[in-house]
């Protein structure tokens, strides 16, 4: 077959074509596919060095623990040497006060207290007895009513109406003593008889008979009703007889004898209390540890009041003896009265402070009790401090801080409702800068690694698949490649220089990709500077 020249040329230029067209579609793969060229600064060389992991959150302020200085009603003061929020020293005089007219004071104290004593020794030393004279007592008081309702059979109650207020409370309180509204009617109308109408001092009388039972003496000529008929006799005798029964039962859920402990322990307690109170006053105030005043209810030159007269303290035995057999007051409201006999004139926040935060569970395995804390306030000031708590149990509330390089810490720190354990660090020695109620910056060390191999943290790649971390290692060379490589991670360093360390799968000097783009794949060529 002959080819023709012409023919021989459509052949070349065809074939031109084809060729400046593949060349064509090769630039322009190449093109959008370049080897990455990679600087100096995309490049970094496994080293080693010393990482620090540290965890770091806030933490709010509490009080350590309070000095709290009392001052008794009626105390004149006469210099403050102090300020609210003035720091203060061990030893630092707070203040004085002219003591001299507290002692009227501290005796009727100790009087309160030898009354007490004298009724529970007198109502423990007739408790023996106090079953079989129950049923006596109550043998008698059915006799006695039967004989006083006899009297007046058919008389009916004969109540004087005389609209005066102190006659119903006379009339309540025979009611309340005798258990029967008729009798006490009776009783009621007979007196306004005798006493011509006057009743005050008739309510008088009874408390003076009721108050002198309480402390084991009753004498019914101490009315002072002479020549007083059978009836008022037989009533009187009554009233003698359902105040022992009263005093005999139970009382608030307590028994007697218990009762008058309770008593003679509290007003006990009220007389050493006002001892110190006073002793301490003489004297002056003194810290007796560093710490900043919070609190100052006293003016110099001026005699303390406070507002509700709670200050003035004390008690009458009698009278709370008498409100308890009547079923007129409870004993835990008594006794929680007793022990008020002095207000806080200053208050003192005495060091260590305490400061309280909340691990998340990713690190409260990591954080030991006694271990050092660094504490800075809001001025920037640092202190030292330590970890003195920490709970056993896990509460609601938020997992706190960070810093334990992994991404459970930032659900427990932003998720609402994550669960955390409660610590407290204490901080012995702040400065006015650590305020009670406010957040202080908590960083502890939690672990550390020295020498370690390490890389940088943004070279780290995470594959879900391998469920494992890996780098890209570069191979140098005439066609330089990356090699995608599964590694070993240890702690983060926290300090501010962002490494990793690694534990295995690469060795010193070793080059790696500082920040890898996200399309790389294992084995592509790359251009290094």
């Amino acid at each position: 077959m002959q080819f023709t020249k012409k023919r021989i040329a459509g052949i070349i230029a065809g074939t031109l074509v084809l060729a400046l067209l593949v060349f064509a579609i090769s630039y322009v793969v190449v093109t959008n596919n370049p080897h990455p060229e990679l600087n100096a600064d995309a490049i970094v060389a496994v080293d080693r060095g010393n990482l620090i992991n540290v965890f770091s959150t806030t933490a709010t302020v509490r009080s350590g623990g309070q000095g709290l200085f009392h001052i008794l009603d009626g105390t004149p003061v006469e210099e403050v040497h102090v300020r609210v929020g003035q720091a203060v020293q061990a030893g630092d005089l707070l203040a004085t006060f002219d003591a001299s007219r507290l002692d009227a004071l501290l005796q009727q104290r100790r009087r309160d207290y030898q009354n007490a004593r004298t009724a529970y020794e007198n109502y423990m030393a007739s408790a023996v007895e106090a079953p079989a004279r129950q049923q006596a007592l109550r043998d008698q008081i059915a006799a006695l009513e039967a004989q006083i309702v006899a009297m007046h059979a058919g008389a009916g109650d004969d109540t004087q109406a005389t609209g005066n207020r102190q006659v119903d409370d006379l009339r309540n309180l025979l009611t309340a003593m005798l258990g029967n509204g008729r009798i006490a009617n009776w009783i009621v109308n007979g007196l306004l008889i005798r006493e011509d109408g006057v009743v005050e001092n008739v309510m008088v009388s009874f408390q003076n008979l009721f108050s002198g039972f309480m402390l084991g003496g009753m004498d019914i000529s101490a009315l002072g009703f002479g020549g007083m008929t059978e009836m008022m006799s037989m009533s009187l005798q009554l009233m003698q007889l359902r105040v022992q029964e009263t005093m005999m039962n139970v009382q608030t859920g307590m028994s007697m004898d218990n009762v008058y402990r309770a008593l003679m322990e509290s007003a006990r307690t009220a007389y050493t209390q006002a001892h110190e109170t006073v002793t301490a006053l003489r004297e002056g105030w003194y810290a007796t540890h560093d710490g900043v005043v919070r609190e100052i209810n006293i003016t110099a030159g001026q005699t303390y009041r406070s507002a509700d007269g709670s200050g003035a303290g004390g008690f009458d035995v009698t009278m709370m003896l008498a409100q308890l057999a009547m079923g007129s007051a409870d004993i835990n409201a008594l006794l929680s009265g007793l022990l008020g006999t002095s207000a806080a004139g200053m208050t003192i926040e005495y060091y260590p402070f305490s400061a309280t935060l909340m691990l998340g569970r990713h690190d409260m395995h990591r954080v030991q009790l006694d271990q050092k804390v660094r504490v800075t306030s809001v001025t920037g000031q640092v202190f030292e401090g330590e970890v003195y708590y920490i709970a056993a149990t896990a509460e609601g509330g938020g997992g706190g801080g960070g810093g334990g390089g992994g991404f459970g810490d930032i659900i427990d720190q932003f998720v609402p409702g994550a669960r955390g354990v409660q610590a407290r660090v204490r901080i012995p020695q702040p400065d006015l800068s650590v305020t009670i109620g406010l957040d202080v910056d908590i960083a502890i060390e939690l672990s550390s690694a020295d020498n370690a191999l390490r890389v940088p943290i943004s070279s780290l790649r995470w594959d879900d698949a391998a469920q494992s971390f890996f780098v890209f290692v570069l191979n140098r060379g005439v066609r330089s490649t990356v090699e995608r490589r599964y590694v070993g991670v240890g702690i983060v360093d926290t300090s501010g220089t962002g490494w990793r360390e690694i534990t295995s799968g690469l060795s010193f000097g070793e080059e790696v990709l500082r920040s890898p783009p996200n399309n790389l794949e294992d084995g592509d060529r790359v251009r290094p500077a």
